[in-house]
Parts: C-alpha cells; structure tokens; sequence
C-alpha cells in the first residue's frame, strides 16, 4: 500500500482556437459581419470590405494623430 492510488497525469494542453474567418482584431471582426449580414455578400467581397474599413480606420487615427 506505499503506492498513491492515482497518479496525478498531465492532461494535454488545449490546442489553440481555430479562427473561420478573419485573423484581426474584434474591432475588424464586427465590420465584417455587419457587412456580409447586412448586404448577404461572398466572402471574399466582405473580407475586402473589412480590409478597407481597417484601412480607412488606421488613416484617420493617422491623420488625427498627426494634427495633434
């Protein structure tokens, strides 16, 4: 009876989540799918779409950053 019962065993890390659609930020993520809900685009139009919002998005804090 020296033995402990149950060993104590490593579980298995969880493998990291898989993302379907965009890789980016939840910011971008929302543009996306209002865009491909609202106008029932294709993917790749959408995934367009939401590459130029981020686009515009990143130019405007750009250009504010730049008036300050």
């Amino acid at each position: 009876m020296g033995e402990p019962l149950l060993v104590p065993q490593k579980r298995p890390p969880n493998p990291p989540p898989k993302r379907r659609f965009l890789r980016g930020n939840k910011f971008l993520a929302k543009f996306y799918f209002r865009a491909r809900f609202s106008f029932g685009m294709r993917l790749e139009e959408s995934a367009f779409m939401a590459n130029n919002i981020k686009r515009v998005h990143c130019a405007r804090i750009n250009s504010a950053r730049n008036l300050l």
